[in-house]
Parts: structure tokens; sequence; C-alpha cells
């Protein structure tokens, strides 16, 4: 069976149960500063990838802010479409998954492994700066 060890945890769920006020009013902004890294390491994997054929989609790539009745959440994919009338979303899908004759590049995985560790850091650089700026 898997073992998961935390460090920290505790006192990070204390201290956004101090500032919970401070938390709300934030999370927004912590939330756009992680999406803007991911967001980016979407561009580089398909940079890397060579998905470039007119750059539209690359140019396409945004996080947008979803709101539900639960949650802010934060979306990111290439929006609109190209010059040709093509969703941006949908080339985005073929080369992530491959077609007949397209090769799979899951580009998209790439992106999201490469971007984890540095959105984090995004997130709690935004929520400590908060936290100093309050003391």
């Amino acid at each position: 069976m898997a073992r998961f060890e935390t460090e920290g945890l505790d006192e990070l769920l204390a201290d956004f149960q101090q500032h919970k006020d401070l938390f709300d009013a934030a999370a927004p902004e912590i939330l756009q500063a992680g999406a803007n890294v991911i967001a980016d390491a979407w561009r580089e994997a398909i940079r890397k990838h060579g998905l470039i054929d007119t750059g539209e989609m690359l140019e396409s790539v945004r996080a947008f802010d979803i709101e539900t009745s639960s949650a802010k959440k934060a979306v990111i994919y290439p929006a609109g479409k190209d010059s040709k009338g093509v969703r941006n979303a949908e080339k985005a899908f073929v080369n992530h998954y491959g077609a007949s004759s397209i090769k799979a590049t899951h580009f998209v995985d790439d992106a999201e492994n490469e971007a984890e560790g540095p959105a984090v850091d995004a997130m709690a650089a935004v929520w400590f700066n908060k936290i100093d700026s309050e003391g």
C-alpha cells in the first residue's frame, strides 16, 4: 500500500484558517498565478513538440476563470479558431491524442508535469506576499 507523508501541511491549513478572510480575498490572484505558469508551460510544450504551423494555436493558449456554484477554477486551453475556421482546442486535442495520420505527442501531459512545481511555487509566493503585507 502506498504511503503518503507530508511535512508542514497541518501548519499550512492552520495558516489558512487563521487568515481565512485574507485567503478568500487572495484566492483569485493565487489561482491566476498558478494558471499563468501552466499556460506558459503549454506554450513551451507546443514549441518543444514542433506543433507550430501558423502559430495561431500557440498564441491562443489562455487561462480562463470559471466560477461554479462550489468553486472558482482556472481552465487552460487554446481558445478560438484559426484563420481557416478550425478550433484551436480541436487541433490541440488531435496533437495530444493523435489520429489515424497524426502521432500522439501527449504535449499537454508534458506541460502539466513541467509546470506542477513552478505553479505551486508561484501560488505560494502570492500567498506569502499577502501574509507578509498584512503582518
